[in-house]
């Protein structure tokens, strides 16, 4: 896994979406994610891009990666590089 994926995601996460709207998505894919709440810090929400990106060939956590990139081949495809 490259940090600088985690990186990239956790900014684009945090900037994107509320922890509770994150949370809820994921769990609308059986996906728990780490707690977040507003005054969550960067290392929280690297947490939630570490799980991400380590867990995307299992269960649902790819689609819920692409529902949360809005499904941009760019954005999924150079995640997954991640595994490469």
């Amino acid at each position: 896994m490259l940090a600088s994926k985690v990186t990239i995601l956790a900014e684009l996460l945090q900037e994107y979406y509320e922890p509770g709207e994150l949370r809820d998505v994921a769990q609308l894919f059986g996906i728990e994610l780490p707690e977040l709440w507003s005054s969550s810090t960067k290392q929280e929400w690297l947490a939630v891009a570490r799980q991400l990106i380590e867990h995307l060939e299992q269960g649902n956590y790819h689609v819920l990666l692409q529902t949360l990139l809005g499904g941009r081949e760019k954005g999924v495809g150079s995640l997954n590089s991640a595994h490469s």
